[in-house]
């Protein structure tokens, strides 16, 4: 009995469940939200690959899915959406498949939105995770960068190749 407590105990450190006797990832385990994603995030600036933690991959993916999102606006609308847009369901634009300001602890989100451009950040509420910031100026001109030392904004470093695979934050 007290083997497996100590064995609970580890699996919660290290971010997996003990299920039925064997222990697995909290995607494994039918963890829902966001964090049960399997997507394959790869991104690098101009001084090569980035290699980023667990949550960081989450606020990317939240980022990338913005990016879409405002692409799909501009496009069918015109125009930029505002965060309230980019969380509802339309027939006219994708929208956010969860609002991330209320699944992720670690992040908060922030979109100004005017005519055409618009600036998402995801800003980390605790030290040790890189910020992200997404900003273009008309359709296909987007700018994202990242500051591995928290916020992020224009002066900080340009993320040159970066792509999601196998999920997407974004839905119809």
């Amino acid at each position: 009995m007290m083997i497996r407590r100590i064995a609970m105990v580890c699996a919660v450190m290290a971010g997996v469940i003990l299920s039925g006797g064997s222990i697995k990832t909290r995607a494994q385990a039918g963890a829902t939200g966001p964090f049960a994603t399997t997507a394959k995030i790869e991104i690098e600036d101009s001084k090569g690959k980035i290699t980023l933690k667990r949550e960081e991959e989450i606020a990317y993916m939240f980022m990338s899915a913005i990016e879409e999102i405002e692409r799909s606006c501009q496009m069918n609308m015109q125009r930029a959406c505002t965060f309230q847009e980019a969380l509802a369901s339309s027939g006219q634009h994708e929208h956010l498949k969860f609002d991330p300001n209320k699944v992720d602890p670690n992040y908060t989100y922030t979109l100004w939105a005017g005519a055409m451009a618009y600036e998402a950040h995801a800003n980390p509420k605790k030290p040790g995770l890189s910020g992200f910031c997404f900003m273009a100026r008309t359709i296909g001109t987007v700018v994202a960068t990242i500051n591995p030392k928290g916020l992020s904004g224009w002066t900080n470093d340009e993320l040159m190749s970066r792509g999601v695979s196998g999920d997407s934050f974004a839905v119809q």
